[in-house]
């Protein structure tokens, strides 16, 4: 299993402040993208800002660690922004 930290994701939420970050645990790449998409499907409005998740580049620079098998999971960090 593998833990991805994304540390800065532009639209990663439908807030005012719609960046964040996010934890995923997941097999694979692959599996942890979707696991993001499917969240981000569950959020009409990020979809529409933000419809393939995560660019490339913030793939790119996400932070990886090999974890112990594991529970697939995924947690989002919302900017809180000035407020």
């Amino acid at each position: 299993m593998k833990l991805y930290v994304l540390e800065n994701v532009t639209s990663l939420t439908s807030s005012y402040h719609s960046g964040g970050g996010c934890v995923i645990v997941a097999a694979d790449e692959a599996a942890a993208r979707r696991l993001i998409t499917q969240h981000c499907h569950e959020d009409k409005d990020w979809m529409d800002r933000h419809p393939d998740g995560p660019t490339d580049e913030e793939w790119a620079n996400a932070i990886v660690y090999d974890v112990p098998d594991t529970t697939p999971r995924l947690f989002i960090f919302p900017d809180a922004g000035c407020c």
